[in-house]
């Protein structure tokens, strides 16, 4: 695949599917990195230049945008309120000064992580090529609603079935960005049956949902849309003999990340700085802790489907115009979408 600095490159997912466009680089800065918003852009501003994506803006919901998103959900409004007053009742704190806002905001949320209209899959997608969803106003209160829920600070699982790929086209210190909202798991004792990758990542601004949804199989944290990953190391774990494995267990692949924080300057391509090497003997000692202990099979297929889907993205990996293009992709991102790159083992 060719890549040209002004002309973003387009990956396919396993299925041969195109998923998105891959952000582009800002030439000013030669960071690679997707705009969310969080800097100087404007509320006007819809998409992000040469690749189509929707720029969502953190910042508070208005009182337009909740009504119209409350119209436009209809009856999976009133569904979804359900969750959150039961939410609100019994953690008080979640309130807020104006409830009516709260309430619109954490619907959002619940419809995003739901079954229904304006789930995942419909919203992010939608994202990704410049939309704002099917529901009307969904988009802003979702990530007016993260901005309200607690922020989670210890490691996030996420999951791939194509891992082959990634020892090829991740190298250490490249950048992934992602559009859309990201999902994953706060508990690090669940997998998916197929796994065959482990991706954990040290988070800086994922929310977590448990007091907002309560009672689900795997507590799920959000990150916002425009996050950035710094690629970190990958681990692979030695066979032990020669022994079927009767009891379930981690992937011996994993993939350790860690989210850069919004407007974070990227350090030089392929290097790792010192809270890059802090982070990376936290994910360390969790990932031994995770392969040491016993797993539950995660079975519900919505769960299942934000646990592994992601958008490949490419990045530059220079902190100056001119640097080096770098690739990285988490869980879809079949071999062939993506140009071979120097491995990265353990370091």
């Amino acid at each position: 695949m060719s890549t040209d600095k002004d002309n973003p490159a387009v990956f396919a997912s396993g299925e041969g599917k195109i998923l998105m466009r891959a952000c582009a680089v800002d030439k000013a800065q030669g960071n690679g990195i997707c705009l969310n918003g969080r800097g100087s852009l404007s509320l006007e501003d819809t998409t992000i230049s040469g690749t189509g994506a929707l720029v969502v803006v953190d910042r508070a919901s208005t009182a337009a945008e909740q009504a119209r998103f409350a119209a436009a959900a209809g009856d999976e409004y009133g569904e979804a309120l359900a969750s959150v007053n039961t939410a609100l009742a019994t953690w008080p704190s979640m309130r807020g000064q104006a409830e009516a806002a709260v309430k619109a905001d954490y619907v959002a949320i619940c419809l995003y992580l739901g079954r229904g209209r304006g789930g995942f899959d419909d919203l992010n997608t939608a994202v990704r090529g410049g939309a704002a969803g099917e529901i009307d106003g969904q988009v802003h209160c979702l990530a007016s609603g993260l901005r309200r829920l607690p922020t989670h600070r210890r490691p996030v699982l996420r999951q791939g079935k194509d891992a082959l790929g990634l020892e090829r086209a991740i190298e250490p210190g490249s950048i992934l960005t992602e559009p859309g909202f990201l999902v994953g798991s706060m508990d690090l004792d669940v997998t998916l049956a197929e796994a065959d990758l482990d991706v954990l990542i040290w988070p800086a601004s994922a929310r977590r949902t448990s007091e907002l949804l309560i009672g689900q199989p795997v507590n799920e944290v959000v990150f916002f849309a425009g996050a950035r990953f710094k690629a970190l190391a990958l681990r692979e774990a030695e066979v032990i003999g020669d022994e079927p494995e009767v009891e379930l267990t981690a992937p011996r692949l994993a993939a350790l990340f860690r989210e850069l924080a919004p407007g974070e300057e990227v350090s030089a391509p392929g290097e790792l700085d010192d809270q890059d090497l802090a982070v990376l003997a936290k994910l360390d000692r969790a990932l031994e802790r995770r392969r040491r202990g016993a797993l539950r099979v995660i079975e519900e297929r919505d769960l299942m489907n934000r646990m592994t889907k992601f958008s490949s993205g490419v990045a530059r990996g220079g902190v100056g115009p001119g640097g080096p293009d770098v690739h990285a992709g988490f869980v879809t991102g079949s071999p062939e979408a993506v140009r071979p790159g120097t491995s990265f083992k353990e370091r």
